[in-house]
């Protein structure tokens, strides 16, 4: 079995490529499953695993512009430790890497695909509704 490769320190344009690679030496890296000869399962599972690397690191659009209003959710957290706490994930945490974010200092806006990772990382928020015309009101349902 061949030793997979680390993708750690490979940037998009080196994944492609090693992707097209291995493309080049086994076509049959491209079909179903359980289709793929035994002799290629090595190569299927390496050109997998890029694919999977490229998925999780490139999965945001990159412009917080390009996000429509209903995609884009603005979260009020509970507590400023939170706040806090999610700023930094944004800037470091390999599940957002790359994902386009903002704040005003008090509340944070995330694509909607952002809300499950920073709920996973146990920190407590409403998602509310914002009105772009600057005005932003809080949900009926989440006042207290």
């Amino acid at each position: 079995m061949k030793q997979k490769p680390n993708l750690d320190n490979l940037g998009l344009g080196d994944l492609v490529q090693e992707m097209h690679r291995i493309f080049a030496e086994d076509t049959n890296v491209v079909k179903p499953e359980n289709l793929i000869p035994e002799e290629s399962i090595d190569n299927y599972q390496t050109y997998m695993t890029i694919i999977n690397e490229i998925n999780r690191r490139y999965r945001w659009i990159k412009s917080i512009g390009s996000y429509s209003d209903k995609e884009l959710k603005p979260l009020k957290f509970l507590n400023i430790k939170d706040f806090n706490s999610a700023i930094e994930l944004c800037w470091g945490d390999p599940d957002l890497e790359g994902m386009p974010w903002n704040s005003d200092g008090t509340i944070l806006h995330v694509p909607e695909g952002g809300i499950k990772y920073l709920k996973n990382k146990g920190l407590k928020f409403k998602v509310i509704e914002f009105h772009y015309g600057r005005k932003l009101e809080i949900k009926k349902n989440d006042k207290k």
